[in-house]
């Protein structure tokens, strides 16, 4: 019978779901970035490290020393000579073999990956032991970056949370379903969102909607989108607008890496048309930067605005929180609309209209749910969606007006960008202009990036769960992270 037991013990112990992974997220304000940091240990001892949580991309790198090309970061530089886990990888591996435009040098495995802001990181592919929050994971591949350039002001690398097996979420596979779930908390305040991974933090009751295929850029959440909404009214742009092709252009992208939504042209032009009919009685400001729909709001204290809305394929409905998509652009109360027109057919939705909503990815179900903000552990049927309806008005508590550097750390506008504004605002914004690595990171988009490392599941037996991370209760969808 002891033998029985045991093996029933072996039986579940590999097919059961491993304890939920979990960490804070925080804004990369206080670092002087625009994006979303959560603190990662990286190597033996533990090296804490701000890293950028980016849903577009699909590897996991950080600075390394000897660094003979890095930008500056909040952290001292990762040392991998000081971690007894540290472990590179050869160009014989099946790694090695998976990653585009990897190369070869002292026998030691290497990775170049481009972002198309100009962004790269060079180094040596390796594996090494991450701590995210108080869960220890072993042998996960990361790139160790040894020359580095972009705008990836304050954080030691990026944490990729992409759709392709040599992402975080790729790399820990079955262990967490392919599951994970994040909320951003708002900028400029001292709270926190959260990052976890697992099935159990997917919600019960969120709006859930499939994950569309595209293999030209398979790292890519992409969801349908059917329409946009003003004031509770279907805004008049066809859905064909933000239809994926079969060739694999167009769609809409999720993505934590981008600030600002990104919409086609025509599509852009008839909502901000829509937008402005409903605000019609709020004061008129001149354009900032990508934004050419301004509020002069200096005085108010709170302001009526109509809903937006994001119609999403299948029914339900998103309603954005009016901080969302009304935003503070300087310190003279000047708000401004939240969206910009893309160069191209390719919608983006950015982290400011995520801010405050769960957002959960099921990657074994191909789904991704919205809201809400209260955890839950879901049955095996297919996920259900609800409808988040729209009631046409909200009203805003205008928060206190921003500094302007705070719009330039979230845009950083490129010269190319900057040359098209006209010429006062041009000079405004190279007054803001005083880092030499001006890349819009808002615009970044990976370009090359490492392929599928073993499948994306057969690292599971080498990747040891020690610890459990604690995990906090969310909170009610209407609230803030």
């Amino acid at each position: 019978m002891q033998r029985d037991s045991l093996r029933v013990a072996a039986v579940l112990s590999r097919t059961s779901v491993a304890a939920d992974i979990g960490a804070e997220v925080v804004s990369g304000m206080e670092q002087g970035s625009g994006e979303y940091f959560v603190r990662i240990g990286v190597g033996s001892p533990a090296r804490s490290q701000y890293m950028v949580i980016d849903s577009g991309s699909d590897i996991v790198w950080v600075q390394c020393q000897p660094c003979s090309q890095c930008y500056h970061q909040s952290d001292p530089v990762f040392d991998p000579a000081e971690s007894a886990s540290f472990s590179g990888v050869s160009c014989s591996s099946t790694v090695c073999d998976r990653v585009e435009n990897s190369g070869c040098h002292g026998g030691r495995c290497k990775y170049e990956v481009s972002y198309g802001d100009g962004s790269y990181t060079k180094g040596t592919l390796a594996l090494e032991t991450l701590t995210v929050g108080h869960t220890t994971v072993q042998n996960v591949a990361i790139g160790c970056g040894h020359m580095n350039r972009g705008m990836f002001v304050g954080a030691a690398g990026l944490l990729g949370l992409g759709g392709g097996s040599m992402s975080l979420v790729g790399q820990l596979g079955a262990q967490t379903g392919q599951a994970f779930s994040y909320c951003l908390v708002s900028r400029g305040t001292a709270s926190s969102g959260s990052l976890e991974f697992g099935r159990s933090v997917l919600p019960v009751g969120a709006a859930w909607v499939p994950l569309l295929q595209n293999l030209r850029a398979p790292s890519f959440y992409y969801i349908g989108l059917s329409g946009l909404g003003v004031g509770g009214t279907r805004v008049p742009v066809s859905e064909d607008a933000f239809k994926l092709s079969e060739s694999g252009d167009g769609g809409v992208v999720m993505d934590t890496g981008t600030a600002v939504t990104r919409l086609p042209s025509a599509a852009y032009a008839s909502f901000r048309d829509a937008f402005l009919a409903e605000t019609a009685n709020l004061p008129r400001a001149a354009a900032v930067s990508i934004f050419d729909t301004c509020y002069d709001l200096n005085g108010f204290v709170t302001v009526r605005v109509p809903t937006v809305s994001f119609f999403l394929s299948g029914g339900p409905i998103l309603t954005l929180p009016a901080r969302n998509f009304l935003i503070p652009v300087d310190e003279r109360g000047t708000f401004c609309f939240a969206f910009a027109p893309s160069p191209s057919d390719l919608s983006i939705i950015g982290n400011i209209q995520q801010e405050g909503i769960q957002i959960s990815f099921n990657g074994a179900n191909g789904y991704v749910g919205f809201g809400p903000n209260s955890s839950g552990i879901p049955g095996r049927q297919p996920p259900r969606t609800e409808e988040i309806s729209d009631t046409g008005k909200t009203q805003m508590q205008l928060p206190p007006n921003l500094d302007p550097s705070v719009l330039h750390q979230l845009l950083n506008l490129t010269p190319e960008q900057l040359s098209l504004l006209p010429p006062d605002q041009q000079q405004q914004e190279e007054v803001l202009h005083q880092q030499n690595d001006d890349i819009a990171r808002s615009d970044r988009n990976s370009v090359t990036a490492p392929a599928a490392a073993n499948g994306g599941g057969s690292q599971d037996a080498d990747m040891k769960e020690q610890h459990h991370a604690p995990r906090k209760p969310y909170q009610n969808y209407s609230d803030r992270c």
